[in-house]
């Protein structure tokens, strides 16, 4: 009998394996998602910036040229050169929307707080 002990191996995992295995994914999966959450909101806020930087450039572009602000963010939109915007850019949340200011300011409000094209954030 200690002969066919010895010749029979092992195949596939141990129950206790598997278990320890998924509890050290577990362990590391619940450090990395708070994390995660985080960063998708940094990444919205700069994606908010870049387009209200956008949209504040082509303002001032319009300004330049025409001598003053346009009355709607629409303005800026058309092609060749009468565009200064191919088209206006989409946010990267559906709570969040452009409007366009005095003196071409371009403003967005994301969590409670308010992003301009000037740089500022309230």
């Amino acid at each position: 009998m200690t002969e066919h002990k010895k010749r029979r191996k092992r195949k596939g995992f141990m129950i206790l394996e598997l278990v320890i295995v998924v509890a050290i994914i577990g362990v590391l999966a619940a450090m990395a998602v708070p994390n995660l959450t985080g960063l998708t909101d940094e990444a919205k806020v700069a994606r908010i910036q870049s387009d209200l930087s956008t949209m504040g450039t082509a303002a001032e572009v319009y300004y330049v040229k025409k001598g003053a602000y346009p009355a709607t963010l629409d303005s800026l939109v058309g092609s060749g050169d009468e565009g200064y915007l191919k088209k206006l850019p989409e946010p990267p949340d559906k709570s969040v929307t452009y409007e366009l200011k005095d003196k071409g300011e371009v403003v967005a409000s994301f969590k409670g707080k308010t992003y301009s094209s000037f740089g500022t954030a309230t």
